[in-house]
C-alpha cells in the first residue's frame, strides 16, 4: 500500500499524524510543498496494489500540491488502472457541525 499525504501544514496537524499511526508497514510519503520525483512516484505506484490519498479540504478543494501531483501524473494515467484507491479527507471542523443525513454533510446554522 502506498500512502500519499498532501498537507501544506503537516507539522502542525496533530490529527493527521495520529491518523498515520494506524497504518503499519506501508510506504508513507508526506508532501508539504511541491517537490516530488515524478519517476520515483511512477515506479512506486506501478509496484503497489493499493493507493491512499490523505489531505485536508482546502477552500472547498484539494490542496494545491495534490492538484499539481495529479497534473504531473496525468501523463502516466495507465498506472492507476486496477488499483484499489482510498481517499481520506480531513475537514478540520467540529463533529457537531456535520450531518451525515444531508448531501453536503453540513448542518444549517
Amino acid at each position: 500500500m502506498q500512502i500519499r499525504v498532501f498537507h501544506p501544514y503537516f507539522k502542525s496537524s496533530l490529527f493527521c499524524k495520529e491518523l498515520l499511526n494506524n497504518f503499519d508497514n506501508e510506504t508513507i510519503k508526506i508532501y508539504e510543498g511541491e517537490q516530488f520525483n515524478i519517476h520515483e512516484e511512477v515506479d512506486e505506484i506501478k509496484n503497489s496494489d493499493e493507493l491512499v490519498f490523505l489531505f485536508p479540504l482546502w477552500w472547498y478543494s484539494a490542496p494545491w500540491n495534490l492538484i499539481k501531483w495529479f497534473e504531473e501524473m496525468g501523463e502516466y494515467k495507465d498506472i492507476f488502472k486496477n488499483k484499489k484507491t482510498k481517499i481520506i479527507i480531513m475537514t478540520g471542523g467540529h463533529e457537531h457541525r456535520y450531518d451525515p443525513e444531508k448531501p453536503t454533510g453540513v448542518k444549517n446554522m
